[in-house]
């Protein structure tokens, strides 16, 4: 069932022009379903097993903490799980990564103008709409980069990139960054 959600979540992640609204919307959704998947079904079904008739007078009235939601978090981190803000970040510097190993598509890659400084990882942001996707791409790279302490991206494969950086997201989502 993961893997159904999952797909459609890192397919939604390829679409870069999607509205702020609708991600929040999307991740209220992925908080939704990760929920209904790994929570704690048993608390879940016992909440609602309740009857109006069978709580001591003056109790029949539900406060908040009857509605409150289980904290999603956890499960992410247990189930090492990445926020759609986190997949997005991974699927779009895969694809950058991707793009600089592999020089394919050549539309692209002549797009990319590397940094000449020590930290050949960098790449200069081009002249172009900052919504663009190859713009928001070289900026989360950048960023990527830094944290991932690659010196050049020809001395790993993308599978290696691609293990790293899921692995430093989650670190970094676990500790609520």
């Amino acid at each position: 069932t993961y893997a159904y959600y999952s797909t459609h979540y890192s397919t939604l992640t390829t679409v870069h022009a999607i509205h702020y609204i609708y991600i929040k919307k999307l991740h209220s959704m992925q908080k939704k379903c990760i929920r209904v998947l790994f929570g704690d079904r048993k608390a879940y079904i016992d909440k609602f097993c309740t009857a109006v008739r069978t709580r001591p007078f003056g109790e029949q009235d539900l406060g908040s903490d009857f509605h409150k939601l289980e904290h999603s978090k956890p499960l992410f981190n247990q189930n090492r799980i990445l926020t759609l803000k986190n997949l997005y970040t991974y699927m779009t510097a895969s694809e950058i990564g991707n793009i600089i190993k592999n020089e394919h598509p050549k539309l692209l890659h002549k797009e990319i103008k590397m940094s000449n400084r020590s930290n050949k990882t960098l790449i200069i942001l081009p002249r172009a709409n900052n919504q663009d996707f190859m713009y928001k791409g070289s900026q989360i790279w950048n960023r990527v980069t830094k944290v991932l302490n690659v010196p050049t991206i020809h001395e790993v494969t993308v599978s290696r990139l691609k293990a790293l950086l899921k692995s430093k997201l989650l670190d970094i989502q676990s500790l609520g960054k």
